[in-house]
């Protein structure tokens, strides 16, 4: 049995020992030895070929009951934009009037990109009421990004299934989703295994460190993480280890 299977087979006889894993030197280990499981999906709406090939930029979006976090990613999977909007300072009840001026700032505060990519959560039966604000947020921006759609018939927001993200950069331990820093982290010192080209400007780093909260941080790598994957399993960019899993699938 390898490194990485016994290990394994330790946390399974051993649930506590979850808590004390090393995610980082979990997820280098085991990244080369399963990448050739990973394969291209498909987003929601499905993207065309041609519109994939004219895609430069992509706004990789994540919405909170009270913010919306931004990452603009190119092609050469080079970050060059990073920010989060506050909606608002303190909790509120709903007020449609009110959420609809907060998310139409918001809307025109964005990034510009080609296009703007979300990922897509299940939705408990029981959601509480900041899981269902952080959606009316969402579908408002959203409707507001495609409001071009009935002149252009060309979606401009896209998504892909959040099980998508954390099966390809190997986030669920334990049963849980384990935060973004540490492979964000790896990104910041070029060390990532998962995308070893990914590069976030010099600038943003420093914002990144001395301007943001911990919860923040968190919510912006989630936005890091999510374009990297749309990027190599969506549009198919690069020569990484998610396109020589694609030769890989394709050869078989």
């Amino acid at each position: 049995m390898n490194t990485i299977g016994r290990r394994v087979s330790v946390f399974l006889r051993e649930p506590r020992l979850l808590k004390s894993v090393q995610w980082v030197q979990l997820a280098k280990e085991s990244s080369v030895a399963d990448g050739a499981t990973v394969r291209k999906v498909k987003s929601n709406p499905e993207i065309t070929a041609k519109a994939a090939q004219s895609v430069s930029t992509i706004c990789a979006l994540e919405f909170h009951r009270d913010r919306i976090a931004a990452v603009v990613m190119n092609r050469d999977l080079i970050v060059e934009d990073m920010r989060i909007r506050v909606l608002f300072d303190t909790p509120i009840k709903y007020n449609h009037a009110v959420f609809i001026e907060k998310n139409i700032a918001a809307a025109h505060a964005l990034p510009a990109a080609d296009i703007y990519v979300q990922e897509d959560k299940p939705l408990k039966k029981q959601a509480s009421f900041a899981r269902i604000y952080t959606l009316v947020n969402q579908s408002m921006t959203t409707a507001l990004l495609n409001k071009e759609f009935n002149q252009t018939k060309n979606h401009k927001v896209y998504s892909i299934n959040k099980a998508v993200v954390d099966k390809y950069f190997k986030r669920i331990i334990g049963g849980e989703r384990v935060s973004g820093r540490s492979i964000v982290q790896d990104v910041i010192d070029q060390k990532s295994s998962f995308a070893p080209s990914a590069h976030i400007q010099s600038r943003l780093v420093k914002n990144y460190y001395d301007d943001l909260t911990s919860e923040d941080q968190a919510i912006l790598s989630n936005c890091v993480i999510l374009a990297i994957t749309f990027h190599k399993l969506v549009l198919g960019n690069s020569t990484e280890l998610g396109d020589k899993a694609w030769s890989h699938q394709e050869g078989q």
